[in-house]
């Protein structure tokens, strides 16, 4: 089955105002491939002037997403982020990344309900799961994270979720998961997802690998036959390495 490919960029908590604008366009502006979606995931304050950004290259491959948003709808949550806020400009939301499990112990569940908040306001989820260590039994953690964040989801809902293995271990420390490994991993997960919703979602179900990943290895994973795009942390700062990361994407799926 053929999937679009996906390079989805998370700038996390990096920029101010004009370094977000300026870093949008010079992204926009370089974009030179019409066959797979780019997305933007700016700091949440910088979203509208980010999506103003965007729009103002008219590149219709380039979409604005959140880092996060709320369980709620709204309420007395002081500081947080809900989906109402981000809802005019994102397209996509990542949801469940390492770094909310770790620092704000974010569980499945509230993930699930997070996921399911995003569908019904037609804004495509990026459910992020990963092992904290390598070659470990948290390969076990993995596949529950990953049947429980999409626990109650039908088919229709299944074929909208974006599913992006972030291994913990590889986050930010220059040690990327090699490409035939991500590949493994993502067949794996590809099966545990048939046996619980079926062949048809999960050979349709973009699969995102995240995770030290650079100018240099990103076409190798590219190649591989599992991974449907990149979920790209520092690399993803740098407009040059961006693009040039976006340009490995292959021809033909």
């Amino acid at each position: 089955m053929k999937r679009k490919y996906l390079i989805v960029g998370n700038w996390k908590m990096n920029t101010d105002l004009d370094q977000a604008v300026e870093l949008a366009g010079k992204i926009g502006k370089g974009l030179d491939r019409d066959d797979a979606q780019t997305v933007l995931c700016p700091p949440h304050v910088f979203i509208e002037q980010v999506f103003k950004a965007v729009k103002k290259v008219r590149k219709k491959n380039l979409a604005v997403g959140a880092q996060n948003i709320s369980w709620e709808k709204k309420g007395a949550y002081t500081g947080d982020i809900s989906i109402d806020m981000v809802k005019p400009w994102a397209k996509y939301a990542i949801i469940g990344h390492s770094e909310r499990r770790h620092y704000f112990a974010e569980t499945n569940a509230l993930i699930n309900t997070k996921i399911k908040l995003a569908l019904t306001n037609k804004i495509t989820p990026i459910l992020c799961v990963g092992e904290k260590r390598f070659m470990s039994s948290d390969l076990r953690d993995l596949g529950r994270d990953l049947i429980e964040g999409l626990d109650g989801l039908t088919k229709a809902e299944m074929k909208k979720v974006v599913v992006a293995y972030e291994p913990v271990w590889a986050i930010g420390t220059g040690k990327a998961a090699l490409p035939n490994y991500v590949n493994k991993i993502l067949k794996e997960m590809r099966l545990w997802l048939k046996d619980e919703k079926g062949f048809d979602v999960a050979e349709g179900v973009r699969m995102l690998y995240g995770g030290s990943v650079n100018s240099k290895n990103a076409k190798d994973y590219l190649q591989e036959e599992q991974v449907d795009g990149l979920l790209i942390g520092g690399a993803s700062l740098k407009p040059g390495t961006f693009l040039r990361i976006v340009k490995a994407v292959p021809k033909d799926k």
